[in-house]
């Protein structure tokens, strides 16, 4: 009898154990995707940086296994790309392809918004309120993080993504949502009255939800899209500019240290003997071979041997 109940419990003990790895090894990927992405919108990692395995799990404490993972979910959202033998790296779209990229993301959230409208249930709605209701404190708070702005804003986008009620629609607006949201960085730090613009959008697309509006909500949701898009290509125009304008007087003051003044003197120091390029056998060979006519006019011609032609007396190499 003992031996039956031991078999018994043996598995019922393992499967939890088993479940709970999986789930702690799948929130430790989750932690390092969130704060790599946080890193991105920092700036700690600039557009085109490399992010390296070693010194990421070294900052963390961490082993490299869940920073790979983290990476290859990231690949997957459009945050980074991974090239062989140079690992992943930030992204870095033109001002074309962030242009392109808000464009069709409007499309997307108002296909959203009208499935949620529709489908939502009133708890779903309610929590997109609550959601844009601590987006209104913290944007009204004395110390404002803009970075924690971010997040409750696609926090609260997240609740009408999921309540739209099609999967599909809702897996291609989160991976086109996504890049979206790591744009954001152009915007940090943001003028006061660019917060309360995009507060007063939300607030008329939670409206708009409440009222079960489908076409009110559509404009309202790519109104929200197109106002942020109008917002970063402000700002990224402007850094670029900056940089474009920085790149240039650096070219310019490494130019003007590089070129020698006319007044100033040339140094005494002895002009360095020429090293040989060539071997003591190309140098022999060289001086046996005729010599070529001068540039003052043709060299003159050596007298025929009897017997012999002129071709036949060159030196056969």
């Amino acid at each position: 009898m003992k031996q039956d109940s031991t078999r018994t419990r043996t598995p019922a003990r393992k499967t939890p154990l088993k479940k709970k790895t999986g789930n702690a090894k799948a929130r430790l990927v989750e932690k390092v995707m969130w704060q790599l992405s946080r890193d991105i919108l920092q700036g700690v990692y600039a557009p085109g940086d490399s992010i390296r395995e070693p010194e990421v799990s070294k900052r963390l404490g961490i082993s490299r296994a869940p920073v790979r993972d983290a990476l290859r979910t990231l690949e997957q959202e459009g945050m980074v790309e991974s090239t062989p033998w140079r690992g992943a790296r930030v992204i870095n779209p033109t001002l074309d392809e962030i242009a392109d990229l808000f464009d069709l993301l409007a499309a997307v959230d108002g296909v959203v918004a009208r499935l949620a409208a529709r489908c939502a249930s009133d708890g779903d709605l309610r929590r997109y309120s609550q959601g844009i209701e601590e987006f209104r404190r913290e944007a009204e708070s004395p110390k404002v993080d803009f970075f924690e702005l971010i997040r409750l804003s696609y926090q609260a986008a997240e609740v009408v993504v999921s309540s739209c009620g099609s999967s599909m629609v809702a897996n291609f607006a989160r991976r086109i949502g996504r890049p979206a949201y790591w744009l954001h960085r152009f915007l940090i730090p943001a003028p006061a009255r660019w917060v309360q613009q995009s507060l007063t959008h939300h607030k008329n697309f939670a409206d708009a939800l409440l009222h079960r509006d489908e076409a009110r909500s559509e404009r309202c949701a790519r109104m929200l899209v197109m106002h942020a898009k109008r917002l970063i290509l402000a700002r990224a125009r402007d850094i670029e500019l900056a940089q474009g304008i920085l790149r240039r007087t650096q070219f310019a003051t490494s130019s003007r240290s590089s070129v020698r003044s006319i007044d100033e003197p040339r140094s005494a120091e002895p002009a360095r003997p020429r090293k040989a390029l060539r071997s003591p056998r190309v140098e022999r060979i060289v001086e046996a071979l005729p010599s070529r006519p001068s540039l003052r006019g043709p060299a003159p011609r050596k007298p025929a041997r009897s017997g012999r032609s002129s071709k036949s007396g060159r030196l056969k190499i």
